[in-house]
């Protein structure tokens, strides 16, 4: 009867650990802001521009529901580095607008996705898969030092 409840209560322990790692991990987020571009690339996969020079790009992006399956955030033209990559992600936009509704704005405030109209800004949301540079794009980096260089003992 005791291993009955130790084995009870070990699997609700391991049921709830799993839950709460995959519900509470850290999510990343990513802003697009007004003045995006986007191109298309193939079925799904879409490379935003942000103003900044930075690139987000996007595959299995299905613009009806949001839904995403992998995301990376590029440095600008100098660089051209991953700064950081996910997956399991949605794209949110703060309201939803009509094409003919879309027509009368200027063309910075929304982007069109296939046939699908999204209001800038929007926020894309993901699973972080890793920081490939967790620096600063623009920063110089430096050699590290070495405690006892050559010859110097």
């Amino acid at each position: 009867m005791k291993t009955v409840r130790f084995l009870a209560v070990f699997f609700v322990l391991v049921f709830v650990f799993a839950w709460s790692e995959i519900s509470f991990s850290e999510q990343k987020t990513i802003t697009l802001p007004k003045g995006t571009t986007v191109e298309k690339m193939g079925p799904g996969h879409f490379k935003f521009k942000l103003p900044d020079g930075q690139i987000v790009e996007v595959k299995d992006l299905n613009p009806s529901t949001g839904s995403l399956s992998y995301v990376s955030l590029v440095a600008p033209i100098p660089l051209q580095k991953t700064v950081v990559s996910g997956k399991q992600g949605k794209l949110i936009t703060t309201k939803k607008i009509t094409k003919e509704k879309a027509k009368q704005l200027p063309a910075s405030d929304y982007i069109m996705i296939d046939d699908d109209i999204a209001w800038l800004p929007a926020t894309l949301i993901f699973q972080p898969a890793g920081v490939v540079d967790p620096e600063p794009p623009h920063k110089p980096r430096g050699l590290s030092p070495q405690p006892d260089p050559p010859g110097k003992r």
